[in-house]
């Protein structure tokens, strides 16, 4: 499906904290009011719905990604969402750290880029306009929800320990290419030490 891209945080930014910013794509009707059905569960009633040690998933987190990649199996979001949480694991233990100015500053970056480049009748504006509005906020604002400033927080903090982890390297030094292999393989290292361990439960 082709997709007309925004800068603008998407649902699963909020929820999972994954990511500092995201496309949002051309939807049918209603993904906005889905968004909210997701979006309120988060704030009262998650579930955890899959388990390994520390690590857990939570059904509004899957029903996020669901939600926006529909080609995706479950067990492809299942093993994307825990390799997401064992990086965040990685990065504390390494003590890697946010300050609240790096946040502010990203969000703010972002921010502007969004109205810089959104046109009113763009779908992206709309979806993110019917989002704000269910939650009874307008848009400027939705960039200052605390979840919003906490997904761009683990997103720095994703990036960081990357990056800390690449200068940390004897090796030769990479190429672009070779940095997202180097990254990739270390999520696959991660994931594999835990897979056999996960623990899933009726959602």
């Amino acid at each position: 499906m082709k997709k007309k891209l925004f800068i603008a945080l998407s649902v699963f930014v909020v929820l999972s904290v994954a990511f500092t910013t995201l496309v949002i794509a051309t939807k049918e009707g209603g993904f906005g009011k889905s968004f909210l059905e997701i979006f309120n569960k988060a704030q009262n009633e998650r579930k955890v719905i899959a388990s390994a040690g520390d690590c857990k998933i939570y059904d509004t987190e899957f029903d996020s990604y669901k939600l926006f990649y529909t080609e995706k199996t479950d067990e492809e979001i299942f093993e994307y969402l825990f390799k997401n949480k064992l990086i965040i694991s990685e990065a504390k233990k390494a003590g890697i750290t946010v300050s609240e100015e790096e946040v502010i500053k990203a969000v703010e970056n972002n921010k502007k880029i969004f109205f810089e480049s959104a046109k009113e009748d763009d779908p992206g504006y709309i979806l993110l306009k019917e989002i704000c509005d269910g939650l009874n906020i307008k848009i400027e604002n939705y960039f200052n929800l605390d979840a919003i400033k906490d997904a761009y927080s683990i997103s720095i903090l994703k990036s960081k320990y990357y990056q800390y982890l690449l200068n940390n390297d004897k090796t030769n030094s990479l190429s672009k290419d070779g940095e997202n292999i180097f990254v990739e393989n270390l999520k696959n290292e991660l994931y594999n030490k835990i897979k056999d361990d996960i623990e899933y439960y009726k959602n």
